[in-house]
Formats: structure tokens, sequence, C-alpha cells
């Protein structure tokens, strides 16, 4: 059964990606479209696919070993506790000190977002691992400066751990089952039995960590609709299922998200996102040399590319404004349907966070081109308040959270003829009071204010503070 098993997950490990390749048709600069089993013809095969074998063998030798050690380290707490007299109520003055074990969907380096600042934040209140498995392809496409652990000396620590884990994680069961088995090892070696430990995830993928240990509190944070995007697995559902039935705090950074899952969870809390204000609304001191020369207009979107966004929508803008510049900032990730080439669409990659508002600022008008589909009827972009705090004219799709709480300082379109006649008409209207409206909303959402309601919410208090020891070595 277990050579069956290697077998197996050697041909669908490998032999998917020899379907896959594909080489460039006339797009010379353009990344061409690709998704969790197709990999770009640019990745290097003969270290992936030496990567994904030791990674198998990681899965049979080390991974057992590994979760052996952490069954026994935990057995001898317990047994040490019994010995001791230790007091069964956690909430107990001696009780251990807790570690947040933050399991997310988003990458420590990849697109800067909420789940990101949340783990710095809440690193004031306890110590934080931030835990993201990245599929191996991701390490030469779209992460290529990946580090497998970061640690972070602010609060009381913020220890980011990046696993490796398979390819074709979404798309085959046993590539799936395999991968949790070795997630499950990898957060055998960073927690600590010793510790009160709480589980925090964005991610309904996660589900198997419920019941593997006794948290003392299982948090979950809907930051998107997982199961409604295209590469989810068929059972992604049931996982959020899971989630929601489990959870002893469930909150969520978009209200139609809240909207969706109020009959399973009547207890769900809206806990909106914020931005770095300053950062975002200070004038940059120069114009980064990959933009300063480029055609104006510049229409310019900044974010992940995947396929949330509108492709024919961004063709037709590059059509419309063909002696101007569209600029998209950011991975390509998932499935996204590059646009047609054009002379006037400049794809530039991701770029540093803290780099970003140099580029905002350039912008003419800050894109919000998504698709009107099931993954974007239950997004809230954070990317609105950075353009808003910059002092941009943004223009969006109609995305019912956008509408609901930002109709008064973004132009929102109803469908794609509509925004490219709103894009044409903003351009050259005077806009400064819709851009001062807009300065003074971001103003008011501070991240340090998601973070503080996000405390309350899963019950920490504001003076408490937990000592960096906690940490596992």
């Amino acid at each position: 059964m277990e050579k069956r098993m290697r077998q197996e997950a050697f041909r669908q490990t490998f032999g998917m990606h020899q379907h896959g390749r594909r080489h460039s048709k006339g797009r010379p600069n353009i990344p061409e479209p690709k998704d969790n089993l197709t990999l770009m013809h640019r990745i290097p095969m003969i270290p992936l696919a030496a990567r994904s074998i030791a990674l198998l063998g990681r899965r049979w030798i080390w991974a057992p070993r590994a979760i052996a050690r952490f069954q026994r380290r935990c057995r001898a707490h317990a047994t040490t506790a019994v010995q001791t007299g230790a007091p069964p109520d956690r909430s107990a003055a001696s009780s251990p000190r807790p570690l947040l074990f933050f399991f997310s969907q988003v990458v420590w380096q990849d697109v800067w977002q909420r789940p990101q600042e949340l783990a710095l934040g809440l690193s004031e209140h306890l110590p934080v691992v931030y835990f993201s498995p990245l599929q191996i392809h991701r390490r030469y496409d779209s992460i290529p400066h990946w580090r497998p652990e970061i640690h972070i000396d602010r609060g009381c620590g913020v220890h980011v751990v990046q696993p490796l884990i398979l390819p074709g994680e979404y798309k085959s069961r046993l590539i799936f089952a395999l991968n949790r088995r070795l997630i499950w090892a990898e957060a055998c070696r960073v927690l600590s039995p010793e510790a009160d430990l709480w589980l925090l995830s964005n991610s309904p993928f996660s589900a198997d960590l419920l019941d593997r240990v006794n948290w003392a509190r299982r948090i979950y944070d809907l930051i998107d609709d997982f199961p409604g995007f295209s590469w989810a697995p068929p059972n992604a559902r049931r996982l959020e299922a899971l989630w929601l039935q489990q959870a002893d705090v469930v909150v969520s950074g978009t209200l139609a998200l809240c909207d969706l899952h109020r009959a399973a969870r009547s207890d769900i809390q809206f806990i909106p996102s914020g931005v770095r204000f300053d950062l975002f609304h200070t004038p940059p001191g120069s114009v980064p040399d990959d933009i300063r020369s480029l055609p104006r207009p510049i229409l310019g979107y900044t974010g992940t590319l995947s396929d949330r966004l509108d492709r024919r929508l961004l063709e037709d803008l590059c059509r419309e404004f063909r002696n101007g510049s569209v600029v998209l900032i950011g991975p390509v990730h998932g499935s996204f349907d590059m646009p047609s080439p054009a002379p006037n669409l400049h794809l530039l990659g991701p770029r540093p966070h803290d780099q970003l508002p140099a580029y905002v600022h350039q912008f003419d008008l800050a894109l919000l081109p998504f698709a009107i589909n099931t993954a974007t009827q239950a997004i809230n972009p954070i990317k609105t308040l950075e353009y808003l705090a910059a002092g941009r004219v943004v223009i969006s799709t109609a995305v019912p959270d956008i509408g609901r709480f930002f109709a008064n300082e973004v132009v929102i379109a109803r469908d794609r003829a509509e925004f490219i006649r709103l894009a044409r008409h903003w351009l050259t209207a005077d806009s400064a009071a819709l851009r001062q409206r807009g300065i003074e909303r971001a103003r008011r959402c501070s991240w340090g204010q998601t973070v503080a309601d996000f405390a309350r919410a899963i019950g920490l208090r504001p003076q408490e503070n937990f000592r960096q020891e906690t940490l596992a070595e």
C-alpha cells in the first residue's frame, strides 16, 4: 500500500507538469497564464523535480519522526502537570502563557495585506508563529526571495515559518493529503507543548489542524471566499463548514462574508481592515525609474494578478487609452487569464510594500478592475484605502463591499462601458473634492484600531503582554 501511494504521488507530482509546459506565442515580456498544475515554461524543472523528490522523502522519513517527537513531548508535559498538581483551569494565574499559531493562506513574503498586519499587531500581546506553507513552484515563480524562516523582533516576537510543500495542492486529493502530513510535521517542529496554544487561521484548508491538539482557542478570520475560487478543491465548502462549526471566534474584514455565513455563525464579527496612512499619504521623494518615462495618463493597479481581475476590461483600457499606460504591479497567481499583448500594457511584477506609495502617487487613476463573479462578491480590498490615502481618484467595478462602504469616495462603474466612460471623465474633471473625501476617509482607518478590535474579539485584554520566551526554540 505504501509503495503504491509513493508511486501515485510521484506520478501526480511530476507527470502533471510534463503536459503543462508551454512556450510563449508572440508575447515576449508578458507572463503566460498558469495555475497550480500548469507551471510556467520558465520555471527550472530540474530543481523543481529535485525538491519534490526531497519532499516526498521528507514525508515518509522525517515527518513521522517529527510528529512522534512532538507527541512524546506532549505526553511528558501532561505527566509532569499531573505529578506537580498543576491547576486544570487555563485561566488561572499560574497557567502557561499563550502562543498564537497563525496558519495563513497568505505567504509572508507575498502581497502585504491583512494577515501580516494582524500578526505584527497581535505580537504586541503574545508571541506569534506565522505559518504559511508555499507550493514549490511558487518558490521559483512569484516568491523568488523565499526564506524558510524569518524572526521579527517586535513586541513578543513573530516567528515566520514558510515550509515548502508539493505542487498540485488543490487539484489532487493525494497531494493534498501528503501535504497535510508535511504541514503538521513542520508545525510540530515549532510548537511548544508547554505553551497555552491558540490557533488562528484564515484558510479553510487548515481544517485538519482543528483536532490535532487541545487548542485553548480556535479563531477563524474570513478574508476571502476561498471555496468560491476556480482553483478550490471540491471539498472546500465542507472544510470551511468545519471551521465555522468548531471555531470559538469567527471574524471577517468583509461584510459580504459576514452576511454569507451569518446563518451558520450568528456571532460572526465584522472587523474592517485598515491602512498605513502616513506611509501612503506622504509624497515620495522620487519617481521610480521603471515608471518615470511612461506616457501619461497612467492607469495603475497594485496587488495580486489573478482570475479575480477582468481581463476584457484591462484590454479595453489598453485600447481606449493607447496613448497612455496601463500599469499592473504585483505577482501573477492562479489561473490569471493574461490580457492580449499591447504596447501600453506594463507588468512590473511584485514590489515591496514600502515601495508601493512611490508608484501609487504616479497613478492618474487608481484601478480596482475586478471581474464580477462568485469570488469577488466577497472581497473588501485593502488597496482601496491605500489608494485613497495617497489622494488618488479610484475607479472600481461594482464590488458589493466597495459600493457599501466607499460610495462617496470611490467612482463605481456598473459595467465595462461605464468604466471606460468614467475613466475618461475623471482624467479631466476637477477631482479635488473627491480626493479630499478619500484622504479623510483613509485617515480614520488605522491598522492599530483593527488590531485592537481583533484582540478584544479573541479575548485579549489591552494590558496583556506575554514575553518572548514562550516561543519554541
